[in-house]
């Protein structure tokens, strides 16, 4: 079977979900006890196959290997639980629709580009591509580059800065803010400063009065405290893996930070929105920002499950863009703007999130575009099992 590069890596801090959900799933599939007793993955003697049927994985060994490999550290047994009780609910209707027999899992990898499977739970030589399961976040339908919901800006420089350009100063005043108040919490009392345990690498040491150690992940900097004040709009505003650790300051402490990043956020959807509506007007543009894929498959979430059809069978479909709006919604993680697209002719509609946001953390990268959150698929021919 085909494999391809992940697209989406939703480790980290999701990850420990994506593990628990993905395989529970897979478990009901392919079970070969009925019930959960004495499942305990933590369990130094836990043997997958005593619970995964492996006449019913495909590369059955490897999937062994990865589970071992990820579950494990992961396990969260209600969370496991409660998918698990839900997926045995829905397995009926996700049998009865093309009757796979086997499957698998590795990793969670999926497949990457126009081609994509979407699929956690892959099926193996079957009509359907298998499972996308997400707990309580919506399904990602596309990662994307601002240029392709029509966003040009010049090599390098970020979309959220570049499109603030009818107030140039939001940015910059914006960072240097922030950056003012990340290194107020670094003295001699506070010697090493971490905005965020769970990225620890980000933080900030204390070396005297006048100088400070600016860590990341890839590498460090030592600077004087002059060293922001002295740098240009445009330098301050250019993204850097070294300013993450500003980002991450920014993102714990978003109210400190409100009218400053409404104003911001404002401007720029004042600007991206009137490009996207044009980017978006016609189906065929919609379908390719929806990143269908060329085999149906099926959507789960906790309370429910959809047929997803391919993208040959969304060439029956006239989809039309009935709406955008700016959610006002404070996120230090970029602009949301919530887009209704539906079915051309009708009033009913779907709803999905359009972020234009800094993907690991702001500062550190230049923002990227994600679809995700669908709401009602139902009325874009997703069909509610």
């Amino acid at each position: 079977m085909k494999r391809f590069k992940r697209f989406l890596i939703e480790g980290g801090k999701s990850g420990g979900t994506r593990y628990n959900t993905e395989l529970a799933s897979l478990l009901s599939l392919t079970n070969k006890q009925k019930g959960l007793d004495g499942f305990d993955p933590k369990d130094p003697n836990f043997e997958p196959f005593d619970w995964f049927n492996p006449d019913k994985l495909y590369n059955g060994n490897q999937v062994r290997t990865e589970i071992l490999k990820f579950l494990p550290r992961n396990y969260n047994e209600s969370k496991f639980k409660s998918f698990y009780d839900s997926s045995m609910g829905f397995k009926s209707k996700i049998l009865a629709q093309s009757q796979p027999k086997v499957f698998t899992w590795i990793g969670g990898s999926n497949a990457t580009g126009a081609d994509a499977n979407p699929s956690d739970v892959e099926y193996v030589n079957n009509k359907l591509a298998g499972i996308s399961i997400k707990d309580n976040t919506g399904i990602t339908l596309s990662n994307l580059t601002p240029k392709s919901i029509g966003l040009t800006t010049p090599k390098g420089v970020d979309a959220i800065k570049f499109y603030s350009h009818t107030a140039p100063s939001l940015f910059p005043l914006l960072k240097r803010k922030v950056i003012r108040e990340t290194l107020k919490e670094v003295s001699a009392k506070n010697p090493k400063f971490v905005p965020d345990s769970k990225s620890a690498y980000y933080n900030i040491e204390y070396i005297d009065k006048n100088n400070y150690k600016i860590n990341s992940k890839k590498s460090s900097l030592i600077i004087d405290k002059k060293h922001f004040d002295n740098m240009s709009d445009d330098d301050i505003s250019k993204s850097s893996e070294l300013h993450s650790v500003f980002g991450a300051y920014l993102t714990s402490n978003v109210n400190k930070f409100r009218p400053q990043i409404r104003a911001l956020y404002n401007t720029v959807a004042k600007e991206i929105v009137p490009i996207i509506q044009n980017k978006m007007a016609d189906s065929a543009s919609i379908m390719r920002l929806l990143n269908l894929s060329p085999q149906p498959y099926i959507y789960q979430n906790p309370k429910h499950i959809y047929y997803v059809p391919s993208r040959q069978e969304f060439l029956n479909t006239e989809l039309e863009l009935k709406d955008i709006k700016f959610s006002d919604t404070l996120k230090a993680s970029g602009v949301l703007l919530t887009i209704q697209v539906g079915i051309k002719g009708k009033k009913e509609y779907a709803t999905i999130d359009l972020w234009l946001r800094y993907g690991n953390r702001a500062y550190g990268a230049n923002s990227t575009v994600r679809l995700q959150s669908i709401k009602n698929p139902e009325n874009i021919a997703w069909k509610l099992l």
